[in-house]
């Protein structure tokens, strides 16, 4: 079922629908609307919202799911998409995280990547200045320390590509708690992660060791993820080329250190202007396992990049 603002207030929680599968798209709303679908639809599995326009700031009300779940009942819903304008998506998804009556196994947390874009690179714009977005995604001490309990053994793939992370201090918070995802495969980020995820000294080329053209690993890592199958840059190409907004880009010594977070890696799928084209033949030389096509099917739960 598709849903816009001219019936979402339709939703009565006092009556059960058996939908499965319920979008909704461009509207205002209100985080309280979206707990009514939880309850009124009992047998939900697939909820994917786009571009919302958010009339209540803040993410703490998604909390509220769990309180019409007792007894170690949960939810069948098994994939989540909230993509909308609103500013505060890093404390939005350690909310949703952490919510006991969900099982999700795929999550999608974010803005429309344009929203995005402006939020991080514009100062002084229309939307927002960056001095005055890094407050809205420093998330209260206790939600990141905030447990996790089903989605750390439920969520295989989680789509954070559009999730705005103000600096390193708050990728590295977000990042260190991502290592709990035990059933974790496939991670979809932006370059923009990366480059605040990876350590510093671990940045330029002096930080990597090759032999005959072939890259090293670094032994130690500040990260680990030991599930990870799949990880998915996005593309970079989504600004119009007349755009003055820069492009952020992957190194070989930044990805040769993620390369290093993975060990049971299969794919890692750079997306088109993530990285530099010649940079990208020789990992590809160096790890040809890694860098090679990743299968379409392998990507058919990511959304449309353009919206």
């Amino acid at each position: 079922m598709d849903t816009d603002n001219s019936n979402i207030g339709n939703f009565d929680g006092g009556e059960k629908s058996n939908l499965k599968l319920l979008r909704i798209k461009h509207f205002g709303v209100q985080a309280l609307q979206l707990i009514e679908v939880f309850k009124c639809c009992p047998q939900l599995e697939e909820l994917d919202t786009q571009n919302i326009f958010y009339e209540q700031r803040g993410s703490e009300h998604w909390s509220a799911v769990t309180q019409h779940y007792h007894d170690g009942e949960r939810h069948p819903l098994k994939t989540l998409s909230i993509k909308g304008y609103h500013k505060e998506t890093l404390s939005l998804l350690l909310e949703v995280l952490s919510i006991e009556s969900l099982a999700l196994e795929t999550l999608t947390v974010g803005s429309p990547w344009f929203f995005q874009i402006f939020l991080e690179h514009s100062p002084g714009s229309a939307f927002s200045t960056y001095e005055s977005l890094a407050p809205l995604q420093s998330p209260a001490e206790e939600l990141i320390n905030r447990p996790w309990h089903a989605l750390k053994q439920s969520l295989t793939r989680l789509d954070i590509s559009t999730t705005i992370v103000a600096d390193r201090e708050k990728a590295s918070l977000l990042f260190r708690r991502l290592q709990e995802l035990e059933s974790l495969r496939a991670l979809h980020v932006s370059a923009r992660h990366v480059l605040d995820l990876v350590p510093e000294p671990h940045t330029n080329t002096s930080s990597i060791t090759s032999y005959d053209k072939i890259f090293l690993l670094p032994e130690v890592v500040e990260y680990t993820f030991p599930s990870l199958l799949d990880f998915i840059v996005r593309d970079e190409n989504t600004l119009t080329s007349s755009s003055t907004l820069p492009i952020h880009q992957i190194s070989i010594p930044e990805a040769v250190y993620m390369i290093a977070t993975m060990p049971a890696l299969q794919y890692f799928h750079l997306g088109k202007g993530s990285v530099e084209e010649e940079d990208l033949g020789r990992l590809r030389w160096s790890f040809p396992d890694f860098f090679m096509a990743i299968p379409k099917s392998r990507l058919d739960w990511i959304g449309d990049e353009s919206s």
